[in-house]
């Protein structure tokens, strides 16, 4: 059986979407025939893609592992519509429009989660495939984010809007008024990330995220950043105290192992002379 054939059966029997991701980067990194083998494949690889992103839960990896993810309309949406951008056919373009339709139906009854949204946004901004661009869709996105937005969001959460959004065009001033206002409103969640720093990466992205709000949106992010700052010291200090100990403590161990070689040394060495005697 030949690759191309083995990538459809694969997809045609996937129980998760993290199956069929791994056999469209094989495509991807330009293996012979397989991409060209999912576009043949018409109708039932859209349908085992539809299946896949039908049930309840992905497999998803992170940093720190493999971890079972709850879908949500944005994040299906945001699956499939580069799929459908690079296979270019009917059965893929009917999929990733019913997604969205699912997806904006489903803003009626529930709040939209603003990372997932900002994704669904980004995958529709990168189509290249006329069919499938959608500039109402995107209005709608947009709205959606902002909507939710004004409710409440976190650092990581605005950064995203504000990242994905063109605020420097002058028909995008009521946008960037809306985000001001959205910063002052959760201005004391997006102080309290402070507190859920825990390594170096996660001050430098706080800082990174601060910097962004002030040279993006124009506001005054002094106090955070000043608290931020004095955060980060007392960080900096513990971490220091902490391989500090860690050092004394090896270099106990070492003087402790020293000495357990002496004694077997002198041990062996009295052995010795009671022989000799």
């Amino acid at each position: 059986m030949t690759a191309p054939e083995n990538a459809v059966d694969l997809v045609v029997g996937a129980v998760d979407f993290s199956q069929i991701e791994r056999v469209w980067n094989i495509s991807k990194r330009g293996v012979k025939g397989v991409r060209a083998a999912l576009v043949q494949g018409g109708e039932s690889i859209a349908a085992a893609i539809r299946n896949a992103t039908s049930r309840s839960h992905r497999l998803v990896e992170l940093q720190n592992g493999t971890f079972l993810i709850e879908w949500t309309e944005e994040t299906r949406f945001a699956a499939i519509v580069p799929l459908a951008d690079a296979m270019k056919t009917k059965d893929m373009l009917d999929l990733a429009k019913s997604l969205g339709g699912d997806m904006s139906s489903s803003w009626r009854d529930r709040e939209m989660s603003i990372i997932d949204g900002v994704e669904a946004l980004r995958a529709l901004e990168r189509v290249s495939w006329a069919p499938l661009q959608s500039p109402t869709l995107k209005h709608e996105l947009i709205e959606q984010l902002l909507k939710q937005a004004q409710v409440s969001c976190r650092s990581v959460e605005l950064s995203e809007i504000v990242s994905v959004l063109d605020l420097e065009e002058p028909r995008s001033a009521a946008n960037l008024a809306v985000l001001r206002a959205a910063f002052e409103n959760s201005r004391h969640e997006i102080a309290s990330d402070i507190d859920e720093c825990r390594k170096e990466d996660d001050f430098n992205g706080l800082r990174g995220a601060y910097e962004l709000f002030a040279s993006t949106l124009g506001v005054d992010v002094s106090p955070e950043l000043e608290r931020l700052e004095e955060v980060y010291a007392e960080y900096t200090d513990y971490e220091e105290q902490r391989a500090d100990q860690m050092m004394d403590e090896y270099r106990d161990r070492q003087r402790e192992s020293g000495h357990s070689e002496d004694s077997v040394r002198d041990m062996f060495g009295s052995l010795r002379s009671d022989r000799a005697d």
